[in-house]
């Protein structure tokens, strides 16, 4: 048995055993990762997205958690892999996680922790100045959203649209609020599930003057309801 330290006071266990699954099962090449996730309070997180990313091909694993938190999926043995968690369209390292050259069949049971944030902000969701039409440099965390609201079928989010001082205009911030809810909608998801609501320039991140401190503030926050 092995434990890592890993970021926001998370617990990643390992445990190597002989396995003999129904479903997936290891092959001589691929270990099977048999994954549970709960938050703080040890509760089962359902439709959590979990990824593996090997640090020698870069291919990517994922698996997303049923009702008791779980999910099994196959990687190759004999590579170390990232583990990281979807929050808000943004993948968020969590750890590292080895698997042996081993020669026979290998399974990796992995307890994940943690408690993800009811808000956050969308970094990449930019827009024009003065304007309302998304970058395209906004797409891929947008996508990203749309599997996490497909897959927790149940939530509910706010969206806040925030401008600067220099764009004070309410119908501005909280017609860009109504942009990422219009491609959300266009990709799938439910409109009733999505709030729109304008900040304008009540809520800033910083009080400086320079053009940073203004583009920090003009942003797009997601919240869950």
């Amino acid at each position: 048995m092995m434990r890592k330290a890993s970021v926001l006071m998370l617990l990643f266990f390992l445990a190597i055993t002989k396995c003999y699954c129904q479903d997936l099962v290891p092959t001589d090449t691929d270990a099977l990762l048999k994954v549970t996730v709960t938050n703080l309070d040890n509760e089962p997180s359902e439709g959590e997205i979990i990824i593996f990313t090997s640090k020698l091909s870069e291919k990517e694993y994922e698996g997303i958690t049923n009702q008791q938190g779980k999910f099994t999926i196959l990687v190759p043995k004999g590579e170390t892999y990232t583990v990281k968690y979807r929050n808000f369209g943004y993948d968020h390292q969590y750890a590292e996680h080895e698997v042996p050259e081993y020669a026979g069949k290998l399974v990796s049971k992995i307890n994940i922790k943690y408690q993800l944030p009811t808000k956050a902000v969308l970094e990449d969701v930019l827009f024009e100045f003065g304007k309302d039409e998304l970058k395209e440099a906004a797409f891929k965390p947008l996508d990203k959203l749309v599997v996490l609201l497909q897959v927790k079928k149940n939530m509910k989010v706010l969206i806040g649209g925030h401008s600067d001082s220099a764009e004070k205009d309410m119908d501005l911030s909280r017609s860009r609020a109504a942009a990422v809810k219009k491609y959300l909608v266009e990709k799938g998801i439910d409109a009733n599930r999505l709030v729109v609501k304008g900040y304008r320039d009540s809520m800033p991140m910083i009080n400086g003057k320079t053009s940073e401190d203004k583009k920090m503030n003009r942003r797009i926050e997601v919240e869950i309801i």
